[in-house]
């Protein structure tokens, strides 16, 4: 019964995400193709990094046995950062 509201507010949050755009989906000619080729995907990559975060929190704190450590206080975004500084320099004409 506790995991209703949150299922609920993740449900719109989906509904949201596919709805809102540049593109308005009631003027639009092909509003089934611009949902399939641009919206979902969006939506879809943004749920399961959202779900790989989550995940890699909660091994996070089981290995450290600390509950309340996080990626940054553990250093996982100071790692990130020094690899996307290494990518800039040694291929500085790849895109971001």
């Amino acid at each position: 019964m506790r995991a209703i509201l949150p299922l609920g507010a993740l449900a719109v949050l989906i509904i949201l995400s596919l709805v809102i755009g540049i593109i308005d989906l009631r003027a639009e000619d092909n509003a089934l193709g611009l949902l399939m080729i641009s919206r979902f995907p969006r939506t879809v990559a943004a749920l399961i990094a959202g779900a790989a975060l989550a995940i890699a929190g909660a091994i996070m704190q089981m290995l450290v046995r600390n509950r309340f450590v996080v990626p940054m206080t553990a250093g996982t975004g100071q790692g990130a950062a020094l690899g996307l500084l290494a990518a800039l320099l040694l291929f500085p004409e790849a895109s971001i």
